[in-house]
């Protein structure tokens, strides 16, 4: 079970409604003598229940808190993609360099990462289609900057410059799993991408989610309250 951040096809009157109340009645259709893992966008959905926050990670309201009995478990597996918030992978430090230069690129791994305060959370970093396709003008920002090219190279400096990107996973609630086996999963389906050959940034339910809440017709479309702009009477009256 994948959830889009995005609630784009409420209807007028359902608009009036909290959206973690919207959601919750939503998940509520599921059948409920099955058990229910939950993909969720961390950035895009930690307004909605603080349990995503970092301040009260694991405990806050979280998605399927209501669902949630003794004899069923409900876990939430959250994604993270931004790249103001997600580390850019630099280096793979555990493969040695083959030119002194130029960073290997990250292993097709799960890397664990443990904070001092005690949370844990995986990685999976990869280059993009560019860096690997292009030679040294799809690789270069593996190299310099735009600040550090060499006169002979500044014909580069239009090129598309690509780096490595990661994907955070983390675990606010395992349900009566591992949160290490829930890591695993989360990475194996961004490895199961529908329409083309490589890795999506999401896990695929929670990846064709949002591609289908962007193609609703109401995707970012105007606002259901309407609006009265100054001064539209008296073109009116002068047409």
């Amino acid at each position: 079970m994948a959830l889009s951040p995005l609630i784009t096809a409420l209807s007028q009157g359902e608009r009036g409604r909290p959206p973690r109340q919207h959601i919750e009645s939503g998940l509520k259709i599921l059948p409920s003598d099955r058990p229910l893992i939950i993909f969720v966008d961390t950035e895009a959905c930690r307004t909605i229940w603080p349990g995503l926050q970092n301040v009260r990670f694991g405990r806050g309201p979280l998605p399927g808190d209501d669902l949630r009995t003794e004899t069923r478990s409900v876990a939430v597996v959250a994604i993270n993609t931004s790249y103001g918030e997600v580390p850019t992978p630099v280096e793979n430090t555990a493969s040695p360099r083959k030119n002194p230069k130029r960073p290997p690129k990250p292993q097709n791994r799960l890397y664990r990462r443990t904070t001092s305060t005690g949370h844990t959370s995986w990685y999976i970093a990869q280059a993009s289609r560019t860096y690997d396709g292009f030679g040294n003008a799809g690789s270069i920002g593996g190299v310099h900057t735009r600040f550090t090219l060499p006169k002979d190279d500044w014909a580069l400096q239009r090129k598309d410059w690509h780096s490595f990107t990661a994907t955070q996973i983390t675990v606010p609630h395992a349900g009566e799993r591992d949160p290490q086996q829930l890591a695993s999963l989360a990475a194996q389906l961004c490895h199961q991408s529908l329409a083309w050959d490589a890795r999506t940034r999401h896990p695929v339910p929670l990846h064709v989610a949002g591609a289908m809440d962007r193609a609703h017709p109401g995707y970012r479309g105007p606002s259901m309250e309407t609006t009265h702009m100054p001064g539209t009477d008296k073109a009116q009256d002068s047409e």
